[in-house]
C-alpha cells in the first residue's frame, strides 16, 4: 500500500474521535495561529490550508481574516467532512472543502497564504516538497507550517532501544535540514518549541497515537510480538508512574519575493 494510501486510511478511521482526543494537536493549531496572524497580508487574501483534520486551525484562521477566501483541504474525506461539520457560520462563498493531497496539489491556482499544522512529516518527501509550494504561492504571498522535530518521542525510541526492539517511528528532517532547504525566491526560517505530553503508561500513549491516527509506522516495520511487548511494558511500569513523552516542534515561516 502507498504511504499516501495508508496515512488516507488512517485519519479516515480516526476522524470520528479526532476532535475530543487530538489534544496536543489542537493546542498546536493554536500556536501556529498566533504566529500567522502577525502576518500582513492582503484585504481579503485567498488561504489554502493543508490537512484542514476536524478544523483545529481553519476556525482560527476564519477568525483572524473573516474576509479571506479560504480552502481547507484534507487527504481523508472524513476529515473534509467532520471540519465542514465544526466550522458553523461559515460563509459558504468564501470557506470551500475539498479531499487533497498536499504534497500533489493541482496546477494553477496562487494563495496569499498556504498553511499546515503537524501534516509535513507525513509527506513522503517534505523538505523536496517546500518548493512546489512556495511555487504555489502570489508575490509576497506566505507559507506557513508546523512539523514535527527530531526528538520527538524520544522517550519510546529510547525504552525500544534499550529493551532491542522496533520502535516504528518515523525519523523527521531536523531544523538545520529545513533551514537549508529554502527555495531562493524568498526568505525563510525556522523556530523550535517543545510540548511534553503525560500518559498512564507507554500503552496508553501507543494506544492513544493509534486512536488519532498518528500511531501509523514506518513502511516496512515489524511489530514485534505481543509478549516482548508486554515484557517491555510491564518492566517500564514496575519503575514508574507515568510515562511522558516529547513533542519537539519546528515552526516554519517563508516570505516570497515581491
Amino acid at each position: 500500500m502507498a504511504k499516501s494510501e495508508a496515512i488516507k486510511n488512517a485519519f479516515a478511521t480516526a476522524a470520528q474521535v479526532y476532535q475530543n482526543k487530538a489534544d496536543v494537536q489542537y493546542r498546536v493549531a493554536g500556536q501556529l495561529a498566533k504566529m500567522v496572524a502577525t502576518y500582513e497580508l492582503p484585504a481579503r487574501p485567498h488561504i489554502l490550508e493543508i490537512g484542514c483534520g476536524t478544523g483545529f486551525l481553519s476556525q482560527h484562521l476564519v477568525d483572524v481574516w473573516p474576509d479571506a477566501t479560504l480552502l481547507c483541504s484534507d487527504i481523508a474525506p472524513e476529515m473534509v467532512a467532520s471540519c465542514r461539520a465544526n466550522l458553523v457560520d461559515v460563509d459558504d462563498e468564501l470557506v470551500s472543502f475539498a479531499v487533497m493531497d498536499g504534497e500533489n496539489l493541482p496546477k494553477g491556482e496562487k494563495f496569499d497564504l498556504i498553511v499546515s499544522s503537524l501534516v509535513f512529516q507525513w509527506f513522503v518527501d517534505p523538505l523536496g516538497n517546500l518548493a512546489n509550494l512556495v511555487d504555489r504561492l502570489n508575490p509576497g504571498g506566505r507559507l506557513a507550517f508546523v512539523t514535527l522535530g527530531e526528538e520527538t518521542f524520544k522517550e519510546w525510541r529510547g525504552l525500544c532501544d534499550k529493551n532491542r526492539i522496533a520502535c516504528g517511528l518515523h525519523d523527521y528532517p531536523t531544523r538545520d535540514d529545513w533551514q537549508s532547504c529554502w527555495p531562493d525566491d524568498g526568505a525563510g526560517e525556522m523556530d523550535t518549541s517543545m510540548i511534553i505530553e503525560e500518559h498512564p503508561s507507554p500503552l496508553a500513549f501507543l494506544k492513544g497515537l493509534k486512536e488519532i491516527g498518528t500511531g501509523l509506522p514506518v513502511t516496512g516495520h515489524a511489530p514485534v510480538s505481543g509478549g516482548e511487548l508486554r515484557r517491555v511494558l510491564a518492566g517500564y511500569v514496575r519503575d514508574k508512574s507515568s510515562f511522558c513523552v516529547t513533542y519537539h516542534l519546528l515552526f516554519g515561516s517563508f516570505l516570497k519575493n515581491l
